[in-house]
């Protein structure tokens, strides 16, 4: 069976490569597009960030290992897709970005760029940025 490439941003697309929907994170994304919670970028420790989908892992699809290979390859150019997160105790849920999430489990880097729903309390992230202005939210979600 030939596999062919695909953008990672349309691995979702495939069935078997859908994770589960976190209503917390599409609650928080409504929430910052009207303006009512900030937006941060940070560097996040990635040993603080945590999958919401446990189960999930598009490596287990050709389409989805071909898109973590392809991210893989462009973070060791230095090219970075930040991760939207959020945070949750002591520690940053990962629910929409799982091509870079898995990328940066193999490649194991210390930080990963972050776009941080609500403001980013713990000790060691660092680098904040912020707040977004409310008005580039959409293009950073990808609306526009």
């Amino acid at each position: 069976m030939k596999i062919e490439w695909i953008q990672p941003s349309e691995v979702g697309q495939i069935p078997e490569l859908t994770p589960a929907t976190d209503e917390t994170l599409l609650s928080l994304f409504d929430r910052a597009l009207k303006g009512e919670l900030l937006v941060y970028f940070a560097a996040v420790p990635f040993r603080l960030i945590e999958a919401f989908d446990k189960t999930y892992d598009p490596r287990r699809h050709p389409a989805g290992r071909a898109a973590v290979d392809e991210y893989s390859k462009e973070w060791e150019e230095g090219h970075f897709h930040p991760s939207w997160v959020y945070p949750k105790e002591e520690r940053f849920i990962l629910s929409d970005d799982y091509i870079s999430y898995f990328a940066c489990i193999e490649g194991q880097p210390e930080y990963i760029p972050c776009w941080v729903l609500g403001r980013p309390e713990h000790p060691d992230v660092r680098d904040i940025q912020g707040p977004i202005n409310p008005d580039n939210i959409r293009e950073l979600m990808g609306l526009v």
